[in-house]
């Protein structure tokens, strides 16, 4: 899952106006990005193996402070706790409820794609339903939840102006691109490379949003 992840970031953002987009869009990522900087600094650890899944090279060995479940619940309610606080005036409760939503949805829908290594329990037993050696049912179902995300969000909302108008469309051609690349482009050599990626990727995508 990588540009599926960014649809419950807009189709959250209508239920919490005060709430900026980049917020949602950084939220529905925090677990990659906090993933990222424990591979970085060998906290976590994971393994590139070609042809692991169909869809994915990576095998992730340890991961229990990013990914797993309680792991997902904490820094929901982490991210939560700080939007309530930054964006009160929007309403606190609505604010912490929609980035914490945010925050575990990666996990959710993570759950569906991953292979069999996202913990229930830290060091504990481990879930995933595999649908990434299914491209056939995966592409589709993430492209899927992209658009009805998009859809919700443009309903949903009212644009400022022609730039406001026309961004949106762009962005969410800008992310099919990415995902198109991430599809059928060379994976990176190391766990430390993908990592670095997904810091830079998700960090240009909250920048666009």
């Amino acid at each position: 899952m990588f540009v599926g992840h960014y649809a419950p970031a807009f189709a959250l953002k209508p239920a919490a106006p005060g709430v900026p987009l980049w917020a949602l869009f950084i939220s529905v990522q925090l677990l990659d990005l906090v993933w990222a900087l424990l591979i970085l600094t060998g906290v976590e650890h994971a393994r590139m193996v070609p042809g692991h899944m169909a869809l994915s090279p990576i095998i992730l060995d340890y991961m229990p402070y990013s990914h797993s479940l309680p792991a997902g619940l904490g820094w929901a309610a982490i991210a939560g706790t700080v939007a309530a606080l930054v964006w009160r005036r929007a309403g606190a409760w609505r604010s912490f409820g929609v980035v914490a939503l945010a925050v575990i949805s990666h996990w959710v829908l993570g759950l569906i794609v991953h292979g069999h290594d996202l913990p229930l329990w830290p060091n504990g037993p481990n879930a995933g339903f595999g649908l990434w050696d299914h491209p056939a049912l995966a592409i589709p179902l993430e492209l899927g939840l992209l658009s009805l995300g998009f859809w919700l969000y443009v309903s949903a909302t009212k644009h400022k102006g022609p730039i406001g108008e026309r961004a949106p469309l762009i962005v969410l051609l800008i992310a099919i691109m990415a995902y198109g690349i991430n599809l059928y482009g060379t994976p990176p050599a190391t766990p430390q490379a993908l990592a670095a990626m997904a810091l830079a990727t998700y960090t240009a995508f909250a920048g666009l949003a």
